[in-house]
């Protein structure tokens, strides 16, 4: 059986929270809580997963800059806002400082470990599966979104039961997506830096067919 992974990052104090399914989009454990990213790479590892999604960003920003190109790609294809990943010398004194060395950390075990390894933004892949109502919180959004595609898969084994374990669900089902070449990329002008997967809704209608598969 095959298995694919997403992984939502925090930092040390909160910990970080892996998801990890088969390819017809369903949980084969309980949404994981580890301490650091060593712990959560030996794990997936020892599951012998054959790709993973990070929801956070890979490296810093070009020296000087203070976005990074694929983030701002992601920004005009989706029109969703994204965390801005400054260059080297302000993630030192940034205040989230302790949640993006965590991530270049994730990335980092990863590669090492053999990992496929991409990026990922459960926040656009959200978006694009579903309509956020009027008045409805994102905490009420993406609850009813991931019990919606939890019921197309077929499975609602394990419970999702925070804001967390939903993102590192979704990113997982974006690790599926880009298995099965459903992802879509927001990659920088010179496609060869770093790039951002996530799910377009204009692709549902290649996507759903799937999640019907056994």
């Amino acid at each position: 059986m095959e298995l694919v992974a997403g992984i939502d990052v925090g930092g040390t104090r909160k910990g970080s929270h892996v998801a990890v399914i088969d390819l017809a989009g369903r949980l084969v454990e309980p949404v994981l809580r580890v301490a650091t990213p060593t712990t959560g790479i030996r794990h997936l590892a020892s599951l012998q997963v054959s790709s993973v999604v990070i929801d956070a960003p890979r490296a810093p920003a070009p020296e000087g800059e203070r976005s990074r190109p694929c983030e701002r790609a992601l920004r005009r294809e989706t029109g969703q806002g994204i965390f801005w990943t400054p260059d080297s010398a302000h993630v030192a004194e940034h205040y989230l400082r302790d949640w993006l060395e965590t991530g270049f950390a994730f990335f980092a075990a990863a590669g090492a470990a053999g990992l496929g390894v991409e990026e990922g933004f459960p926040s656009a892949a959200f978006a694009q599966l579903d309509t956020r109502h009027p008045g409805e919180s994102r905490a009420g959004f993406t609850a009813r979104v991931v019990a919606e595609v939890r019921g197309r898969f077929g499975c609602v084994s394990f419970e999702v039961r925070d804001q967390d374990e939903r993102d590192a669900l979704c990113a997982a089902w974006i690790a599926r997506a880009c298995h099965l070449g459903h992802a879509r990329y927001a990659v920088s002008d010179d496609g060869q830096t770093d790039r951002i997967a996530w799910i377009d809704r204009a692709e549902r209608h290649e996507i759903e067919p799937v999640l019907h598969q056994p």
